[in-house]
């Protein structure tokens, strides 16, 4: 009996064994530190670098419109022509215009006659009158009747000197030398008052203009100085500084217009070329880390962080001030001096201990 016994204990114990790591999977790994590579962080002065991709464009660039309505009857320039200041552009047809001066010349001519005949009548009364063949009361009145006829004279020419303007802005002219960048009208289109025909790019000053993310302005101002990449001539840069830095954001591409104010432009820089921007930003307080290191979940982005003297991890939130190819940057979230996880195994969790090796010298 007693040998029966001591079998059965013996295979209980036997079977205790074999099966104790399958039913303590949790004691087993709590045995066990979990190898990472870590590294002691330390907050140091960081200056990222922002590139961007835009194109050339005029900084002062003008809409012309008609100050009259009509129907454009002649076009005098196309899209990449070259124009001086008062160069004719387009002329409406004028067919009213003219016959309006016409009027407006014969009405003045007409009533500078009737002046010129209350004027001597005037002057023959005044005569009379030291004479005493007249009276004052008759000198008075054809006075009067000059006066008049000076007034309606002058009513007459301020209305033919609006005739004259109105035949005058048939006819669109550049306000200034440049170049020609979009038609908006072809002949025959009828157009309204101030409705763009041209877009003219005067010369002079060329801005760099770029389409730049909202992160990508964190540290960016108007003093920052850009280095400039013409793309069909890259082999050259040149300098530009941020000129105007729009209040808004796009909302269909999420994007905020920053222009750049080209300091000396190379000769040959064609008007919508290809640009390359690279800007130095002001530096901040940051921890560089590798990408390897940022754990992303629904809360947001977090990183392990080994816990002293206990060597265990605990999982933490962190701030991302920015994310690049090689690397990722953070703002908060971590203290100096602690140590952080930069490579381990896929299935880490809070509490889990762990036996660290410093990351190899950067």
């Amino acid at each position: 009996m007693a040998m029966k016994v001591r079998t059965a204990i013996a295979g209980t114990m036997t079977g205790l064994l074999i099966l104790g790591p399958a039913l303590f999977p949790a004691m087993a790994e709590e045995a066990r530190a979990v190898p990472v590579v870590v590294r002691q962080i330390q907050y140091e002065a960081y200056a990222p670098s922002l590139e961007m991709t835009g194109s050339v464009q005029p900084a002062n660039s003008t809409d012309l419109g008609f100050r009259g309505a009509g129907r454009i009857g002649e076009r005098f320039a196309d899209v990449g022509d070259r124009v001086a200041a008062g160069e004719p552009l387009a002329r409406l047809d004028a067919i009213q215009q003219e016959a309006a001066l016409a009027a407006a010349e014969a009405a003045v001519r007409a009533e500078q006659a009737q002046r010129d005949q209350a004027e001597a009548d005037h002057a023959r009364l005044a005569a009379l009158l030291e004479s005493g063949s007249t009276t004052r009361s008759a000198v008075d009145r054809a006075y009067a009747t000059l006066q008049v006829a000076s007034g309606i004279v002058e009513a007459t020419e301020a209305e033919l000197a609006l005739a004259r303007d109105a035949l005058a802005n048939t006819t669109l002219s550049s306000p200034v030398d440049g170049l020609i960048t979009a038609r908006h009208a072809e002949a025959g289109e009828v157009v309204q008052p101030a409705q763009p025909v041209f877009t003219v790019a005067e010369d002079g000053i060329r801005d760099a203009v770029f389409d730049v993310y909202e992160a990508g302005l964190l540290t960016l101002d108007e003093d920052t100085g850009i280095e400039l990449r013409v793309m069909f001539n890259g082999e050259h840069g040149f300098a530009g500084h941020v000129r105007e830095i729009s209040p808004s954001i796009d909302l269909r591409t999420g994007t905020i217009l920053v222009k750049v104010a080209i300091d000396a432009p190379p000769e040959v820089m064609p008007l919508g070329a290809t640009v390359v921007g690279r800007a130095s930003l002001r530096p901040r307080q940051a921890i560089v880390l590798p990408p390897t290191a940022l754990t992303l979940g629904k809360d947001g982005a977090s990183v392990w962080v080994v816990t002293q003297p206990e060597g265990r991890l605990e999982l933490r939130p962190v701030t991302v001030l920015s994310f690049e190819s090689d690397k990722v940057v953070l703002s908060g979230g971590v203290e100096d001096g602690e140590t952080v996880v930069t490579s381990g195994p896929r299935a880490m969790r809070p509490g889990l201990p762990v036996d660290p090796t410093e990351e190899a010298a950067r």
